[in-house]
């Protein structure tokens, strides 16, 4: 398990993967299994799941938080919700969602919840790109 906190949006996010990290190249194999958090966006509890999935599967499994829930051991300023309120809302959740599948999902990718989600994206505008 490899994890790190990504700045998506102007926050830090934490991302749990499994084989292999998603900054890594996919080498042909672009297929990956996506969690997504509740609420709260917390990655550990996902982890025994996460790690299931990817030794039945194979496939990569990422785990993405959401903005401002996981917060990082090092000391570093989140912005703060009382004035950043675009941040952390619904929206900018969806949004923040958005931006990590256009940014590192396989354009290739088939995964079928994130093939359905990117359309609901797509269809409320919180993308632009029409998925493939």
């Amino acid at each position: 398990m490899h994890e790190a906190f990504l700045n998506l949006n102007g926050v830090r996010t934490k991302v749990s993967t499994w084989g292999r990290w998603v900054e890594e190249s996919s080498e042909g194999q672009d297929d990956i299994v996506l969690i997504i958090t509740g609420n709260p966006g917390i990655n550990g509890f996902y982890n025994n799941f996460a790690k299931t999935i990817h030794e039945k599967l194979g496939y990569p499994v990422w785990c993405l938080g959401h903005a401002g829930h996981d917060l990082p051991k090092e000391t570093i300023t989140l912005p703060k919700f009382k004035e950043h309120q675009e941040l952390y809302g619904l929206k900018e959740q969806v949004q923040h969602k958005a931006d990590f599948l256009e940014k590192y999902i396989p354009k290739n990718a088939k995964n079928t919840p994130c093939w359905a989600f990117r359309w609901v994206l797509y269809d409320s505008g919180a993308i632009g790109s029409r998925p493939l």
